[in-house]
């Protein structure tokens, strides 16, 4: 298993963050949680699908979400060119 360096944090907002700029939705921000509504939006735009796989470990505390294959998964969507606001 490869290990890397993970970000703590308490809440999921960097996570939307981070998925807005793979998608090129929000690469900047003016103002905190730009990112996350501009990426909602295009969620809401968009075609309803199959869930993105996470991994949630509930057995240590507090409770670790492991995402590298969501974020592996809209990363190879997005190099094969889907549309983040229709994929």
């Amino acid at each position: 298993m490869i290990t890397r360096p993970v970000v703590r944090t308490s809440s999921c907002g960097r996570l939307f963050d981070a998925v807005a700029a793979i998608c090129g939705i929000g690469v900047e921000s003016s103002y905190e949680g730009e990112p996350a509504m501009l990426l909602e939006a295009a969620a809401q735009e968009g075609k309803t699908g199959a869930p993105y796989p996470i991994h949630l470990d509930m057995e240590v505390l507090p409770w670790k979400v492991d995402t590298r294959a969501m974020l592996w998964k809209i990363s190879n969507e997005i190099d094969s060119g889907t549309d983040p606001h229709n994929p």
